[in-house]
């Protein structure tokens, strides 16, 4: 039995999407370190800095490698709701997680909540870029 396109295309934009989604925390890990541990700024005005750059920057290698669609400003501020809801979905489930497991690390249980978060954003990134799909720059 053949696979349906369909799934083909969604595994290979979700292998892109979270290919480019590790290289984005990596990238923001350094600028917080270099900002906070080298530059010596405060830590909030850093991890709000590098959090809107490279998700700036996530929304562009999305939208060139992985969707192939048109780079827009309103498709950008949508891209960045989208990862602003699913950080306040990721902080309300770990709460939840918490209140059910307090036994369990707060850590572990971040790392529990991360693919709900991953899944949210690549559901509703991989939504608003279809639609722009093949309209190049």
């Amino acid at each position: 039995m053949k696979t349906p396109e369909w799934i083909i295309i969604l595994t290979w934009r979700f292998m892109g999407f979270s290919v480019i989604g590790m290289v984005s925390t990596v990238v923001s890990m350094l600028m917080f370190y270099v900002g906070v541990e080298m530059l010596h700024y405060k830590a909030v005005g850093v991890y709000l800095g590098s959090y809107i750059l490279t998700i700036i920057g996530s929304y562009f290698a999305n939208s060139i490698w992985v969707f192939h669609a048109k780079v827009s400003a309103v498709e950008c501020v949508k891209f960045f709701g989208i990862y602003a809801s699913g950080m306040f979905l990721g902080a309300a489930l770990l709460r939840l997680l918490e209140f059910i497991f307090p036994m369990i690390s707060p850590f572990l249980l971040g790392i529990g909540a991360m693919p709900i978060t991953v899944g949210w954003n690549f559901f509703f990134v991989n939504y608003i870029m279809e639609r722009f799909e093949h309209r190049k720059r």
